[in-house]
């Protein structure tokens, strides 16, 4: 029977683009393998397994989500290896009925502080944390998302409660008893990437790492009606960890070792409150000058225009009478006379100055929020409108700019008036703006330091 498999062989030739990474022949001056008949490079054995670390205050039985405490400490123990990720999970149980907003888990964490040794060495707000989440995740769907951030067991669910037609942003839960939670990954600097971006503890002995999740103050009529008919338990921290051989042990301890992690830093700045609403075209710009703040090598930048209760945006004017995902589209102007939660996708171009000049032209946000994502290797989900303007040719990458080698940085945000609406709320809007790239740590003598400062 033909085959289309041996076609690579009629057309080769010892010359051209084919001879370049393949051969027909054994040759005497280089080792040639066979991709059925080799036997792949032996690697040294390492172990993994998932460890939960408890908060250093535990809340009781008879919290509600309401009362959750303003900050908890988590001190991840010295008796692994290395770390690759870190995930945030939350626990309560709820009796009655109630309105569930899908990323409930990214709605109750503020920030997260990271500290190893004496520095601090990471901050991520909860936007940071969900942009990354959506862009460096392999979340095929919105739904796979929800799922992670606010996954709900209850003997009364109905299909039409979890995959709702009318409202894609919450969950409406009738009366019964269910179990509601859900895991974060948190992208700190020690699990964001692979085996190759984690965190070695066992080159850094005298560096203990602390993690700090400061809370929400969750507000019942955006993220969970019926808040004080939970029953919240413990929060705490999943944290993967890896052991070493003997072998890789002992050069640890011989050697001066440079790793390079993914880590991110960000800023937010609101929209001006003072801008004159019209529902006339007319374009409007806003300079963000608070970028000269990063100093990462940066690969890309991530900008989230957000209406929300939370964090920068703690003031707004958003007045949901039933649970909305902050951290999803918000379909409607921002500006109209019922402003609803969520991210508002008003913005027409992004401009990025470096050294006082423009490097990337008005960047329109069509091409923005989708074909900047791929080209660069990042996810995009229709849902979440979150604007990349690529810094590297790839996620990560080697050629990612140092940003605290560069002066006089600033976007230049262009946003349409007519696209806020005509009504006077101008406290509502904040722009999240993650810089996404590596650092490098050095590991010596039982120590780490970073290469460059945060």
């Amino acid at each position: 029977m033909p085959s289309g498999s041996t076609l690579p062989f009629v057309t080769y030739k010892d010359t051209g683009i084919q001879s370049v990474t393949s051969t027909i022949t054994s040759l005497e001056d280089e080792n040639v393998v066979s991709s059925f008949l080799s036997m792949p490079s032996r690697t040294y054995l390492h172990g993994c397994n998932d460890v939960v670390i408890e908060g250093e205050i535990d809340i009781g039985t008879n919290t509600n989500l309401s009362q959750l405490p303003t900050v908890q400490t988590f001190r991840i123990p010295d008796d692994g290896d290395a770390i690759s990720k870190v995930s945030f999970f939350y626990e309560f149980d709820h009796d009655g009925t109630a309105n569930v907003s899908k990323t409930l888990g990214f709605e109750i964490i503020n920030k997260v502080e990271v500290r190893v040794g004496n520095q601090i060495w990471q901050t991520l707000t909860g936007e940071d944390i969900f942009a990354r989440n959506v862009t460096e995740n392999s979340f095929a769907s919105a739904s796979e998302l929800f799922e992670s951030a606010c996954r709900i067991q209850g003997g009364n669910l109905v299909e039409s409660d979890v995959h709702p037609t009318s409202d894609i942003s919450l969950y409406t839960l009738a009366a019964g008893k269910y179990n509601i939670s859900g895991s974060i990954d948190l992208k700190l600097f020690c699990g964001s990437g692979d085996k190759l971006n984690t965190f070695i503890q066992n080159a850094a002995p005298n560096n203990d790492i602390v993690v700090k999740i400061f809370y929400n103050e969750l507000v019942s009529g955006v993220s969970f009606t019926n808040i004080n008919s939970t029953f919240l338990k413990n929060p705490t921290l999943i944290v993967k960890k890896h052991s070493f051989t003997e072998v890789e042990k002992n050069y640890i301890s011989k050697n001066i070792i440079n790793s390079v992690i993914n880590t991110s830093q960000s800023v937010a700045v609101k929209l001006d409150p003072l801008i004159t609403n019209s529902t006339a075209f007319l374009e409007k710009t806003i300079n963000v000058t608070r970028i000269n703040e990063f100093s990462i090598n940066a690969s890309h930048l991530l900008i989230t225009p957000l209406v929300t209760p939370y964090g920068e945006g703690k003031d707004t004017e958003a007045t949901n009478s039933a649970a909305h995902a902050v951290y999803s589209r918000a379909f409607g102007g921002p500006r109209n006379a019922s402003i609803k939660a969520g991210i508002h996708d008003f913005i027409k171009y992004i401009e990025l100055f470096i050294n006082g000049s423009s490097v990337t032209g008005k960047l329109p946000t069509s091409y923005l929020k989708t074909n900047a994502n791929k080209l660069i290797g990042l996810n995009y989900i229709s849902e979440f409108p979150i604007y990349c303007i690529p810094l590297a040719s790839e996620k990560f990458g080697t050629d990612s700019l140092v940003l605290s080698k560069l002066s006089n940085k600033k976007l230049v945000i262009t946003y349409d008036e007519a696209m806020l609406g005509g009504t006077a709320a101008n406290n509502s809007t904040i722009f999240n703006i993650t810089a996404v790239g590596t650092n490098v740590v050095t590991y010596v003598g039982g120590e780490c330091s970073q290469q460059i400062a945060n």
